[in-house]
């Protein structure tokens, strides 16, 4: 019996191998041993750590600037919510779509953007803060400035000081 299963077990290895050996360079993951960082320490807050993104999600980011850029907000919107079906969990590009949104005068889906991106983002330091600006602009433009205070207070409580190092 166990005679029998070794050569099955083989041919299978050999069919898994050969199939590995067919993938393109785009179709894996590009790997890196530590994480992108975003250092902007000039306010003494907190360092932003965010994912690598894909070759595929910096084209698209790329694009939706150059659509910022020429004005084309309704373009940018699109390429960044494709962007974001590509990347979902990127919280950065939720905020960027966040902010085309405002831009666009579409309030109340601009802040359902920068909420999405605070609940699934590290919710302190720059994108944290970021966040809650949006909110609270779009609050502010919609006419609710109560709303817009409180969101301006959160976002300075987005604002870390850093531990004095050793």
């Amino acid at each position: 019996m166990i005679d029998q299963i070794k050569p099955a077990f083989l041919a299978i290895l050999v069919l898994l191998s050969a199939a590995a050996c067919q993938m393109t360079p785009s179709e894996s993951p590009r790997v890196q041993a530590e994480p992108a960082v975003d250092a902007e320490l000039d306010d003494d807050s907190v360092i932003g750590v965010f994912p690598l993104q894909s070759s595929a999600v910096e084209t698209l980011i790329a694009q939706a600037e150059q659509q910022l850029a020429a004005g084309d907000l309704e373009a940018a919107e699109r390429t960044v919510e494709e962007a974001i079906g590509l990347a979902p969990d990127d919280t950065a590009l939720w905020q960027q779509l966040a902010e085309i949104r405002l831009r666009r005068g579409h309030y109340n889906e601009a802040i359902s953007a920068a909420q999405h991106s605070y609940l699934h983002g590290p919710q302190v330091g720059p994108l944290c803060e970021k966040n809650w600006r949006t909110i609270a602009e779009s609050q502010q433009l919609a006419g609710w400035a109560d709303a817009a205070a409180d969101s301006r207070q959160r976002a300075e409580q987005c604002r870390v000081k850093a531990r004095p190092r050793l």
